[in-house]
């Protein structure tokens, strides 16, 4: 029966189970962060109405915004509330999310690259360079040296993409030793 459903069918199935998961053991934070990655994969797939993409991005939030509440210290739902900021537009409550999985754990190096792209995608490029100088130091520090190499990475191709070629040069040549 299941092969023979429609993707809004198969959509909607699973919306009922995580609801009824969620009913059932209301304080687990899975059944509520499933339900904010369901609704925010559902908004990617309905992207030409865009009136169904915001109430389904809207209802995203609100499953994140309870995911956060029910479990503060969890680094990767801040950063995944962030992204469904950003998949909304809504930059500056992105990077408050991101921000916030920052001052939990400033060794999680995905709230780094998160972060990076956000600002790298609004133009905020001295921040960006920032940015990943602090978490190349951070990683540094902790002996971190697949998550120097990623950062050092990005920071090279920023600064090629400003045109500091030396500098991209230089931090591509650290990134090598």
């Amino acid at each position: 029966q299941v092969t023979q459903m429609s993707r809004t069918e198969l959509l909607r199935a699973a919306e009922t189970v995580l609801l009824d998961a969620q009913t059932v053991n209301p304080l687990n934070t899975d059944h509520t962060a499933n339900l904010a990655r369901l609704y925010r994969t559902w908004a990617d797939l309905v992207i030409d109405d865009p009136a169904a993409r915001q109430a389904i991005l809207d209802k995203s939030v609100a499953m994140y915004d309870m995911a956060v509440t029910l479990s503060p210290n969890a680094a990767h739902l801040w950063n995944e509330r962030g992204n469904a900021f950003a998949a909304d537009g809504k930059n500056d409550e992105a990077m408050a999310s991101y921000a916030k999985s920052l001052s939990i754990d400033d060794r999680f190096d995905q709230t780094y690259l998160l972060t990076a792209d956000l600002l790298e995608r609004t133009g905020q490029t001295d921040k960006l360079v920032t940015l990943l100088n602090q978490g190349i130091d951070v990683f540094t520090k902790f002996n971190a040296p697949s998550a120097v190499a990623q950062l050092l990475s990005y920071l090279s191709i920023a600064q090629a993409r400003t045109g500091d070629l030396a500098g991209a040069a230089a931090t591509n040549q650290r990134m090598l030793e």
